[in-house]
C-alpha cells in the first residue's frame, strides 16, 4: 500500500477495502511503501524496510496486490516503466488497484498492463473483479465505470504547494475552490470544509463527519429519509486523494 505519511487517509481508505477481504477469510500480509515499492515496511515484525527480492523469497506463492496510483513505478523523465520493474515479475499474478478514475487511465496504466499487471479501480467493484483478473476462465464481470469530474489541475501540478504555511495568492485560492467544487460536488466540498474546521485531519473524524452531516449541512439526529448522509464510497475516495488528507494536515 502506497502510504505517504502516518496520517495518510487514502491509505486508510485502501485498508478499509482490504479489511473486507480479510473478513472473507482471505489470507493477507500487508506492507507499506512511499511511492517507491523497493522499500516496503511491514505492518508487523521488524521495523526496517524489506526489498522486493526479499519479499519474493518470503512469499513466492502469493499474489501481489499494489494499492497505488503507480506514479512511483514510472520513470518521471522518460515516462517509461522504472528499470527495476522486473523485480516485481517474481509474482506472475499481480494487480494494481488504483484510485485514478478508470475513464482517465492513460499511458501509465497501459504500460503496467503490458508488463503483466491486472489494472482495476480501488473500489468494492474492483476488488470483486480480482477473481476474474486472476482466473479469466470464470468470465468477465460486468463492470460499469461512471465518469467522474477531473482531479483539480492545480493540485495535480503542485500538490505540496498547498501544504505550505505561506498562503497562496487569493486568485489562486479562488480558482482552486472552483476546481474542488467541480471535483467533489457541493456535498463533497461541504465535507471538506467541515474537516478543515478541526486543527488536524483524522481518519475517524472524517468518517464521523461524513456519517453525521447531511448534504444540506445539517447534523443528522433522527435520520429522517430526507437527510442523506454525505458519506459514500465514491465521495470518500475522491476526498482522500487530496494532498491534505494524504499528509494529515491542512494549513490554517
Amino acid at each position: 500500500m502506497d502510504r505517504s505519511s502516518y496520517g495518510d487517509q487514502r491509505a486508510r481508505f485502501f485498508d478499509a477495502l482490504v479489511d473486507r477481504l480479510t473478513a472473507s477469510n482471505v489470507h493477507l500480509v500487508r506492507y507499506d511503501f512511499n511511492r517507491d515499492p523497493r522499500d516496503c515496511y511491514p505492518r508487523r515484525g521488524r521495523p526496517g524496510p524489506l526489498g522486493l527480492s526479499e519479499l519474493a523469497v518470503r512469499y513466492p506463492d502469493h499474489r501481489l496486490l499494489v494499492f497505488s496510483d503507480a506514479a512511483g513505478l514510472i520513470d518521471p523523465i522518460g515516462g517509461e516503466l522504472a528499470p527495476w520493474i522486473d523485480d516485481i515479475a517474481h509474482w506472475p499474478e499481480r494487480a494494481l488497484l488504483t484510485p485514478e478514475d478508470p475513464t482517465r487511465w492513460g499511458y501509465r496504466e497501459a504500460a503496467l498492463s503490458r508488463s503483466g499487471f491486472v489494472i482495476l479501480p480501488a473500489t468494492e467493484d474492483g476488488l470483486a473483479a480480482l477473481t476474474w483478473g486472476f482466473e479469466p476462465s470464470l468470465g468477465s464481470p460486468a463492470l460499469r465505470f461512471e465518469p467522474s469530474p477531473p482531479y483539480p489541475e492545480r493540485l495535480r501540478r503542485r500538490p505540496l504547494r498547498w501544504l505550505e504555511r505561506d498562503e497562496p495568492e487569493l486568485e489562486e485560492v479562488k480558482a482552486l475552490l472552483v476546481e474542488l467544487r467541480r471535483y467533489l460536488g457541493n456535498g463533497g466540498l461541504l465535507w471538506l470544509a467541515a474537516c478543515a474546521v478541526y486543527p488536524a485531519l483524522d481518519w475517524h473524524l472524517t468518517l464521523f463527519l461524513g456519517t453525521n452531516l447531511s448534504a444540506d449541512g445539517l447534523y443528522r439526529q433522527k435520520d429522517p429519509p430526507a437527510e442523506v448522509a454525505l458519506i459514500d464510497e465514491r465521495r470518500l475516495a475522491a476526498l482522500t486523494r487530496l494532498p491534505w488528507f494524504r499528509h494529515g494536515s491542512m494549513p490554517e
